[in-house]
């Protein structure tokens, strides 16, 4: 004799609907103070699952289940950027089993996402070992296993034994792969920063800090103004934190280097020897550097700023120059000291329309000379200074000479 059992199971989920056998909190509500739905929260999603139950003869029962899930469109991060791919598609999965009981042992085969669905889009930082909740990861694919196992019993030991069949559709490896490490939330945190850094140093090398606001900067790097003031309280910020990223690398450079150059020279130092170091130092940060390149820009445009431009470099580099017009005065002892100044004024102005990178050269010699080959400028940059110098230096020791005369 047989005996058919049937039993079922479901759960939804959408928008403020509430199930009365199972409640569960609405998602289309998930929003958060900007109005932008929360990550991983679609408007839709519900499970149910099908089992039916076969008495047979010598007390062994048949069970058939299947089972089927639907999750329906959500963003995956909270930048909600398409092009980056952080929107998932909707998706569904099937799952199947057949269990065969008799007495105290269990046969069970079944098969998880049979039908191998998955999100038409991964977001970026899934990809980088940073999972959501509910989302598949790579290794759910397709997959069919079968298991035995006794079922427990007062006094008895459970023992269970599985066997995964070939049906799965990941491609077999040579070797485990170790499971990569997920990243840390500071070290996201600071991926996001150097994100939105180096946008708002690129916007402002072109247009200075008063022709970019906040948004231009999140349109940018596409992600909300409201991320921005969370890392940054306003522009100002932003711009300080911008230029005092690449400030402190080339000043600590230039500082290590004069110091190495004042050891090295066994205290007679040399006018061009100093200037190429100086100068040098500074000039290879931006040769084939994208980054740097946008910052020698932004600082061209500090050098003649009256306002905000005098207290960026006051406070970056103050020490450095200082630094340098000291070995300089050592290596010109005859040279007076408004000399010293007036020289290195237009040793900063050669410095500053070399980094401006304006193209005016490209123009005027007809295509001869490139205003971004920085290893050409600094062939000859430290050389031409270096006579200015000695030159001022000489006509200053010639008027003297001819003032005693008379």
């Amino acid at each position: 004799m047989r005996r058919l059992l049937w039993h079922r199971s479901a759960r939804w989920r959408h928008g403020a609907v509430r199930s009365v056998e199972a409640p569960i909190s609405s998602a289309a509500g998930c929003i958060d103070l900007t109005g932008k739905q929360r990550t991983y929260a679609p408007r839709f999603s519900g499970s149910i699952g099908v089992a039916y139950a076969f008495a047979l003869d010598n007390n062994m029962t048949l069970t058939h289940r299947v089972d089927y899930a639907h999750i329906s469109r959500a963003w995956g991060v909270l930048f909600e950027n398409n092009a980056l791919g952080d929107h998932l598609d909707q998706w569904d999965v099937f799952n199947a089993q057949v269990s065969l009981a008799n007495g105290p042992w269990q046969r069970i085969a079944y098969g998880a996402n049979v039908t191998d669905e998955m999100p038409a889009q991964i977001p970026l930082n899934c990809r980088a070992s940073s999972y959501f909740p509910g989302l598949p990861s790579t290794n759910r694919r397709r997959t069919a296993c079968a298991r035995l196992a006794r079922l427990a019993t007062p006094g008895k030991r459970v023992v269970v034994t599985n066997w995964e069949n070939s049906m799965s559709t990941a491609k077999p490896k040579a070797k485990a792969a170790r499971p990569k490490q997920r990243r840390t939330k500071a070290e996201q945190r600071a991926d996001t920063v150097e994100q939105i850094l180096n946008g708002a140093e690129e916007l402002f090398g072109l247009r200075g800090p008063y022709g970019v606001t906040l948004k231009d900067v999140a349109q940018k790097v596409g992600v909300p103004t409201s991320l921005l003031h969370y890392y940054f309280a306003d522009k100002d910020t932003l711009f300080d934190a911008v230029f005092a990223r690449r400030a402190a690398i080339t000043r600590e450079l230039r500082m290590a280097a004069l110091d190495r150059y004042e050891q090295e020279c066994g205290g007679k130092p040399t006018v061009e020897g100093v200037l190429r170091v100086f100068l040098d130092t500074d000039l290879n940060l931006y040769s084939g550097n994208e980054g740097w390149r946008n910052f020698a820009a932004l600082g061209a445009q500090a050098s003649v700023a009256r306002d905000w431009g005098t207290k960026l470099f006051d406070h970056h580099f103050d020490g450095v120059v200082l630094k340098l017009i000291g070995i300089l005065r050592r290596a010109l002892p005859e040279c007076s000291e408004e000399d010293l100044f007036w020289c290195y004024q237009f040793t900063s102005g050669a410095l500053c329309i070399t980094l401006a990178q304006t193209g005016r050269i490209d123009t005027l010699s007809g295509g001869l000379c490139d205003s971004e080959d920085f290893d050409a400028a600094k062939q000859r940059m430290a050389s031409f200074i270096a006579g200015g110098f000695i030159e001022v230096v000489r006509q200053r020791a010639a008027q003297k000479k001819k003032r005693s005369r008379r």
